[in-house]
């Protein structure tokens, strides 16, 4: 099990979350459950407060390091696929908690790293809609063009985070780089388009 946090403006309702099943991860035989959710918090308001992203991966792996290693890829994926649905900065993930959840087992390795609770005012945010996510997650899943995709998908990423007053040049920086790459993509499916 390893589980990774997040800041994150883009947010699932406390009731909702997503959960994707992988089976095709590099070095890891069986299948991966990620489960995306955001963290409500009852800070004494009438509502519950937005905090981070939470997300938890099980599955087999030779090793808790392979597992830290190869979860933690494909969670940030999942965290730039979100970022990409909700149209919201997602901060990087990085591993909060990670341990051998092996059944049967009566001594398990484990680790963790201090990550503080988001405290404050609750950063400005939208709710990410899990069917439009579902939808994009198996479109990507089953297109040959995962690779350039993805490479788009993380230069937009970088643009929303630099989506601020003073910070514009370096975000139409990175969404240049993001259309460069799906133009050379479609100009390679498509020969003689001047797009």
């Amino acid at each position: 099990m390893v589980v990774l946090r997040a800041p994150s403006s883009a947010r699932f309702k406390p009731e909702e979350g997503q959960e994707i099943s992988l089976s095709n991860l590099p070095g890891i035989a069986g299948t991966v459950r990620l489960r995306l959710r955001t963290r409500w918090v009852d800070e004494g308001f009438e509502a519950l407060i937005p905090r981070e992203l939470w997300i938890e991966a099980l599955g087999p792996a030779p090793s808790l390091d392979e597992a830290v290693t190869k979860f933690s890829a494909a969670g940030r994926f999942l965290a730039t696929i979100l970022a990409f649905c909700a149209n919201a900065t997602v901060g990087t993930p990085e591993v909060h908690i990670a341990y051998d959840a092996s059944a049967g087992r009566t001594e398990r390795e484990f680790m963790e790293v201090f990550l503080p609770d988001e405290r404050g005012l609750p950063r400005e945010g939208r709710l990410a809609r899990t069917d439009e996510f579902s939808d994009v997650f198996k479109k990507l899943d089953e297109s040959d063009e995962l690779q350039r995709i993805n490479c788009a998908l993380q230069q937009y990423d970088l643009a929303l985070r630099y989506w601020y007053f003073g910070g514009e040049w370096l975000a139409l920086s990175h969404l240049c780089g993001s259309g460069g790459t799906y133009q050379s993509s479609y100009q390679e499916r498509m020969p003689g388009s001047r797009y």
